[in-house]
């Protein structure tokens, strides 16, 4: 896909052109999303997720499988709160508004980094993400993917920042998902 004009231009291979002209292009249609590192590259993507994920998957019902690394992984936390608007909007404001000392610690980095994504997710974010009907993480070890760990690697990505994760109740596991 790339930009021209005013349009977006979609290149496909063979046989996803031809489905795509014979049945149009669905929210069902798409299996996977990637996310890329890239830091401040997302405050462009986040625009993007905006529509995907606020309106255009809003009503899937099928797996989404999402893909992300380092800031992709936050984004996709985001995407799977139950108002991806909001946190991609949260998330945004506490990305554009950090400040740091000249010389920040790494120490204060993590802090920092934290308190982006305490906002982001805010108090029922984790939930949200854990129990998400459709999003699917692929970053996993192993082939056999469980109800519980699926979406649980968007958390793990959080978490392994430092983002302390409280959920006062059982999470549901979905048996066969």
């Amino acid at each position: 896909m790339r930009a021209s004009g005013e349009r977006l231009v979609f290149l496909a291979g063979r046989r996803a052109l031809e489905s795509i002209r014979s049945q149009g292009l669905s929210p069902d249609h798409v299996k996977v999303v990637a996310g890329a590192a890239g830091g401040p590259k997302w405050l462009i993507l986040g625009h993007l997720d905006r529509v995907l994920f606020g309106i255009w998957f809003r009503e899937r019902r099928e797996p989404l499988h999402l893909l992300g690394s380092s800031i992709g992984s936050w984004r996709f936390a985001a995407d799977s709160c139950a108002d991806p608007v909001a946190a991609i909007d949260r998330m945004e404001a506490a990305y554009i508004h950090q400040a740091y000392d000249k010389q920040p610690a790494p120490r204060e980095i993590s802090e920092k980094s934290r308190a982006i994504i305490a906002q982001t997710l805010g108090s029922e974010g984790p939930v949200d993400v854990l129990d998400h009907p459709v999003s699917r993480s692929v970053r996993r070890r192993h082939h056999r993917q469980t109800a519980a760990c699926l979406p649980s690697s968007f958390c793990g990505s959080v978490l392994e920042n430092g983002y302390p994760l409280v959920i006062p109740i059982p999470v549901p596991v979905r048996a066969g998902a």
